[in-house]
């Protein structure tokens, strides 16, 4: 069993070293292009169809196929529990909409925001939740088990470790400050605890990859819209005294969520 644990999180390691490779390795390719800062988004839906495919082949060698199964009830269930990321979408959409026109700049093309929306909604949510709740997570209900509340959270705390620090990846293909992507690596694991919970509950890697797909879409609309800023400008924004209300509210949420009441919700049946 000790052996199936340690296998199991170099396993989830392994498999996110190469996804953040390909990643990586695929914008430097794209940077090689003459036209790549004309098309960015359309090279970033490629780069994330290269990305599901290789997804879909790890899916398949470790018979996991199944969680990509659409239940309506089960994902009408994750956006209920996820309550709390419904309305910080549809909050903060409104309030970053407004920042957008206030801002007195020229909506871009149709065709960017097009891109953009379809890059970071499907591509960026669906990706990575296939890969840490449908992949990591599983792998850790795998070896330290899904009939006990101490077996969950254990694999939803090693996954949101992990999810967090693969962001370590923005201060290599970003101009972001250190002390940035720092605060993004601790504030990403936090929301993966809450997440994690969700996906525990529900049960449908499609919830959450629309949950984290608005989650990322809204609060990026401003340079997806408008052209206002950059990722890089963002992250390098955050500081590292900005980690203690994230680690108190989604804390709490992780917690709530699991709580003695609802926590059967979640064993292995």
């Amino acid at each position: 069993m000790k052996n199936k644990k340690i296998i199991n999180i170099i396993l989830s390691i392994a498999i996110l070293v190469v996804y953040l490779a390909i990643y990586s390795g695929l914008g430097k390719l794209a940077n090689l292009l003459p036209f790549t800062y004309k098309y960015v988004y359309l090279i970033q839906i490629i780069a994330y169809i290269i990305m599901t495919l290789f997804l879909l082949l790890i899916l398949k060698l470790l018979k996991k196929t199944s969680i990509l199964k659409f239940d309506k009830s089960k994902f009408i269930k994750g956006l209920f529990v996820g309550g709390f990321a419904v309305f910080f979408i549809i909050f903060c959409f409104q309030d970053e909409f407004n920042k957008g026109l206030a801002s007195g700049n020229h909506f871009l093309p149709f065709i960017e925001i097009l891109l953009f929306s379809i890059s970071v909604i499907i591509g960026t949510g669906f990706t990575e939740e296939v890969l840490c709740r449908g992949i990591i997570q599983n792998l850790m209900y795998d070896a330290f088990g899904k009939k006990t509340k101490k077996g969950i959270m254990i694999s939803i705390i090693i996954t949101s470790i992990l999810f967090g620090s693969a962001h370590f990846v923005n201060y290599f293909n970003t101009d972001s400050s250190f002390e940035g992507v720092l605060t993004q690596v601790i504030v990403a694991s936090l929301i993966g605890l809450y997440f994690g919970a969700i996906y525990a509950r529900c049960n449908s890697i499609w919830a959450l990859a629309f949950i984290h797909g608005m989650f990322d879409f809204v609060q990026m609309i401003g340079e997806g819209f408008w052209g206002i800023g950059s990722t890089g400008d963002t992250i390098s924004s955050y500081h590292l005294s900005q980690v203690i209300a994230p680690t108190i509210l989604y804390g709490f949420l992780f917690l709530f969520l699991l709580r003695k009441k609802k926590i059967k919700e979640c064993f292995e049946k």
